[in-house]
């Protein structure tokens, strides 16, 4: 079963150090990355929702969602008043076991279930 958690001190470092193949890494970006993109985001007010991802009690991935714009120039419309998957990432130990469809499966559930977007103080 797949478990969305915040990101805490318990687990930052664990999340950072998740890996993926070298033929991968220039597709993804790195998760510590993620993580300050999503401060950034946040402190400007704007919603990004970084989550590790566990497989039971195992720690083996990272996502990070969003809802709205970040002010890119680049962005379109269709965006700003929808959530984004922005980061989906499987460790490489855990890849080919369908795990990231269920991951797709458990952000949805939670993006779904939720009138406003979900943060970490409504996620629970």
């Amino acid at each position: 079963m797949i478990i969305l958690q915040e990101i805490t001190n318990a687990n930052i470092w664990k999340v950072c150090s998740l890996d993926l193949f070298d033929e991968q890494k220039d597709f993804v970006a790195e998760n510590i990355q993620s993580l300050a993109e999503a401060y950034a985001t946040r402190n400007e007010g704007n919603n990004a929702l970084p989550l590790a991802v566990y497989h039971d009690a195992e720690l083996i991935g990272f996502v990070m969602i969003g809802k709205g714009t970040v002010g890119n120039e680049e962005e379109s419309d269709l965006i700003k008043e929808n959530y984004c998957l922005w980061r989906l990432m499987i460790d490489k130990k855990y890849q080919g076991q369908g795990l990231g469809k269920q991951t797709i499966d458990a952000v949805m559930d939670l993006m779904f279930s939720r009138r406003t977007f979900v943060t970490s103080d409504n996620m629970k």
